[in-house]
């Protein structure tokens, strides 16, 4: 395993200067395979080594880790009982290492959700111009940010191109 992994910098207009997608790439590199309660603890762990107060929820982790499975770049290497009783099990994830470098870990909810680029404020107009162009509110998100068509392109996701 190449421990040696740099992480990029991200843009100048956000508090931590990696997403949280690179960040849980960097860990599951650093430690092989990980859980999303570890993964929670260690982001946060993170972002407050650099002073950074971190606004995430282990719920957060958990969908984000969803997404990271469903998108292909993370997979599942072993199920073993929680610790306290009536829990569900806990779950142990690694990286799929084809995928390491994929543009998804910039912005894997972007890459799977295109639509949620524009957020609650925008969506309403931007889904009115798209039906006016003849096209859904994921498709014009795709042709208007090419990271995310790009992105997807990768993965072998639908594109509108």
């Amino acid at each position: 395993m190449n421990t040696s992994y740099k992480i990029p910098r991200r843009g100048w207009r956000t508090k931590l200067p990696y997403t949280v997608g690179e960040l849980v790439r960097h860990i599951l590199v650093e430690e092989g395979e990980a859980n999303p309660l570890t993964l929670y603890k260690k982001v946060k762990e993170t972002a407050e080594s650099m002073g950074v107060k971190w606004f995430g929820s282990y719920n957060s982790m958990r969908r984000l880790v969803k997404t990271l499975k469903t998108l292909g770049l993370i997979e599942e290497v072993r199920r073993y009982p929680s610790s306290s009783k009536g829990l569900h099990e806990k779950v142990m994830y690694r990286l799929v290492k084809e995928k390491a470098d994929a543009m998804a870990w910039r912005i894997p909810m972007h890459t799977l959700y295109p639509e949620t680029i524009y957020g609650s404020k925008l969506y309403s107009k931007k889904k009115e111009e798209a039906e006016s162009i003849g096209l859904t509110v994921s498709e014009l998100a795709q042709l208007e940010h090419p990271e995310i068509l790009m992105a997807r392109k990768e993965l072998g996701l639908p594109t509108p191109i």
